[in-house]
């Protein structure tokens, strides 16, 4: 039998797969390598009016980050340690998450600049202003651009550990000015039992704890 000259071998539809594969590959390292250098915006806020005076309310604030600290409780997070209390310059922060005073108005505002290395540059800040009638307003308010590795983290992650962060605090500060507290964002249970062991780990190894 005589060879046919126009036969063309057909291609092995594995060829096809794995060159696919490797275009969807290059392709996904592509978005990773684009979204890594790329920061985004991030704005994150809490806030919530407790039926006290604000000199009150201003006297837990100005304790934050002090070795006497009657403002932050929490069980999702290491206490926040700072080397100096609110006082301008003074640097620490709650576990991993490492950052300066920049602005203290005691009984009022502390200002917060992340460090760098985060994947987080902005700020934090706690503020405690006059409510309607005799009640006062405590807000927290994260402003800042994300990048590298916590563009991916912030969402899952690092905002809802955050969320629950602010008002386990919250609910701290509202239980010791009137006896209770009114939470509105609940932090669901298997969230917190993740976080726990997480959180009490992180204090180990950075020589500090947990204060709930």
């Amino acid at each position: 039998m005589s060879a046919d000259a126009s036969f063309v071998p057909a291609r092995s539809p594995w060829r096809r797969v794995a060159a696919t594969v490797a275009a969807v590959l290059l392709l996904g390292v592509g978005i990773l390598h684009a979204a890594f250098r790329q920061p985004r915006e991030v704005r994150n806020v809490h806030e919530r009016t407790i039926a006290a005076g604000g000199a009150e309310v201003g006297r837990l604030l100005d304790t934050l980050g002090t070795e006497g600290d009657l403002m932050w409780r929490t069980d999702l997070v290491p206490a926040m340690v700072m080397s100096d209390g609110p006082r301008v310059g003074s640097s620490g922060g709650h576990g991993l998450v490492r950052y300066h005073v920049t602005a203290f108005e005691p009984g009022r505002r502390i200002e917060y600049t992340m460090e760098d290395g985060l994947g987080l540059a902005g700020t934090h800040t706690f503020t405690v202003s006059p409510g309607e009638g005799e009640s006062t307003r405590i807000r927290h308010e994260i402003r800042g651009r994300l990048s590298g590795a916590m563009r991916w983290a912030w969402g899952p992650i690092v905002e809802p550990t955050h969320d629950g962060v602010i008002e386990d605090v919250f609910d701290h500060v509202e239980r010791v000015c009137t006896g209770e507290a009114h939470r509105v964002m609940r932090t669901p249970g298997w969230f917190r039992a993740f976080a726990r062991p997480a959180a009490r780990a992180e204090a180990k190894r950075g020589g500090t704890f947990v204060r709930p």
